[in-house]
């Protein structure tokens, strides 16, 4: 998700929850003068307390939202692989195709040059040795691209859950807040500017931790590239090796075909 966007979304809910609506300055001035006993000072009080409920629920849809705008980010990029995934199969079963056409044309010149008992058998036993080799590193690569796209899922899940973690954990401080305050304005022990106070405190102090528990986590774009930058050094290593082995093969091959110029 965008860090951004996911940002203006807690700090939107965390204003929601402590910017008590049709309270103005001037209201609280008045009341402040009148005292809470005062006809206006109950009335806005009373007004405070059954706003509460009204509260939670613009709080509560305001995280739903974000819970659903992680959950649609999660399934864009599992997507996102899954495309790559298949083009990157598709162009790699054209590319095989084509090796493998070119490689039995390539057998088949050297049967031909082929004429005694040794030759014969030196050739079938180059064959044998480089369709070994092509089907290991196949395997190995099939088995490395796999191994790839479940760590890449497996990162976007985690991150999925570690800030659906710090979203809960943030809508729990806020409604142990708001309990507490419904707690006094059933019990009629409420004084407003107090309630303000608090409530500013104690979501200031939400919001700060859920920031440090975002910062705490590594970000997703630095694990992503050391995925990256390890699947691309164990696949230059697998083809390091299919060379050598392709290089051994023609060697052992060469002392049975003597070059004419040498």
């Amino acid at each position: 998700m965008n860090n951004k966007k996911t940002k203006i979304i807690v700090c939107a809910i965390v204003v929601s929850f402590v910017a008590i609506p049709a309270i103005t300055m001037a209201a609280v001035q008045k009341m402040q003068q009148t005292g809470l006993d005062s006809p206006l000072g109950q009335k806005i009080m009373t007004n405070v307390c059954s706003k509460l409920g009204e509260f939670s629920a613009n709080r509560e849809a305001r995280l739903l939202e974000m819970s659903k705008k992680i959950e649609q980010k999660r399934g864009e990029k599992v997507k996102e692989i899954e495309n790559k995934k298949m083009e990157a199969m598709q162009k790699m079963e054209k590319n095989r195709a084509n090796l493998d056409e070119k490689r039995n044309i390539a057998h088949a010149k050297l049967e031909e040059l082929a004429e005694t008992d040794e030759q014969k058998k030196a050739v079938l036993d180059f064959k044998t040795a480089v369709e070994t080799a092509v089907t290991e590193r196949r395997a190995t690569i099939d088995r490395l691209n796999e191994e790839h796209r479940i760590q890449l899922e497996q990162i976007i899940d985690e991150h999925k859950n570690n800030m659906e973690a710090r979203n809960n954990a943030f809508r729990e401080e806020l409604q142990k807040a708001e309990g507490a305050i419904k707690e006094r304005c059933n019990s009629g022990d409420v004084d407003f500017l107090q309630m303000r106070e608090r409530l500013q405190s104690q979501a200031k102090e939400a919001r700060e931790r859920y920031q440090k528990n975002k910062d705490e986590v590594a970000p997703v774009n630095e694990k992503v590239r050391e995925i990256n930058l390890a699947h691309r050094d164990a696949m230059k290593e697998a083809a390091e090796e299919f060379k050598a082995k392709i290089a051994a093969a023609k060697l052992e091959l060469k002392q049975f075909f003597p070059d004419p110029t040498e």
